[in-house]
């Protein structure tokens, strides 16, 4: 059954939660932004993702968009009212660190745009199922931004550095195909959603501390670089949101 998180909370609306047995399902629900995530959501992405670390019976986190999209990334106006140069706690990194480190495995299902965040998230995901509409997008540098997440780092792993660099510097929107052709995806399907929750069936009837033994030996090679690159990259990113090109850049976009 569908239920908000937080009800006390006005923006519990924008997230929608669901557990299915030993799946919990995050929804983002914002559809008159195309669910763009803000810092309110994001606090409460991190405090359910952190939570659900403690509850034994819940086994697979999925994380999906609603009303034909996944996410449109950042929401800009919230950014600009809420700048902070620094690099402590906040909500972002917060979310950043939750999911990254979270011992669980995370689906994703995905439709629509998936621009900015909405993109790097799914590097820190471990089973990524997209529609082929999907329009993703890292537009960091045309707002005067760099690559977030430790984007800089697991791009290039993954893709090659010259997609990468096609991806980042150009912030060219790319397909679905082109996604699982570089790897960043595991399949394209008309039901993302459905899939996810079929694969989270079976990762139900697996041995958990197994599951978890093995998410933990895939991402160790690589741990400890992520966290050096995802914090350089906050640092700079948080400086960048108080810099003219960034101002100068949203504030033309939201003009648009």
């Amino acid at each position: 059954m569908m239920k908000n998180g937080n009800k006390n909370n006005k923006e519990a609306q924008f997230i929608k939660h669901k557990c299915d047995h030993a799946t919990y399902e995050l929804h983002l629900c914002r559809p008159e932004k195309k669910n763009a995530i803000n810092t309110a959501m994001y606090q409460e992405l991190a405090e359910t993702i952190l939570s659900l670390e403690d509850q034994p019976a819940v086994k697979v986190l999925i994380i999906t968009g609603s009303h034909g999209n996944f996410t449109s990334g950042n929401d800009l106006k919230d950014f600009m009212t809420s700048v902070n140069s620094s690099t402590d706690a906040t909500p972002i990194l917060s979310f950043m660190n939750a999911l990254k480190n979270f011992s669980k495995p995370v689906i994703a299902a995905v439709e629509g745009f998936a621009i900015g965040i909405g993109t790097t998230l799914l590097l820190h995901c471990d089973l990524v199922y997209a529609k082929q509409d999907v329009i993703f997008k890292l537009p960091f540098v045309s707002l005067g931004l760099c690559p977030e997440y430790a984007s800089s780092l697991l791009l290039p792993a993954i893709a090659g550095y010259a997609k990468a660099s096609e991806w980042l510097l150009l912030g060219k929107a790319f397909s679905a195909e082109e996604a699982l052709a570089a790897g960043m995806i595991n399949r394209i399907t008309d039901n993302p959603l459905a899939l996810s929750r079929e694969t989270a069936k079976e990762i139900e009837q697996l041995p958990p501390r197994a599951v978890q033994r093995t998410k933990a030996l895939l991402k160790q090679a690589m741990h400890a670089k992520v966290d050096e690159v995802m914090y350089k990259e906050a640092e700079l990113f948080s400086t960048a949101l108080t810099e003219k090109e960034f101002i100068t850049a949203a504030t033309r976009f939201l003009k648009k």
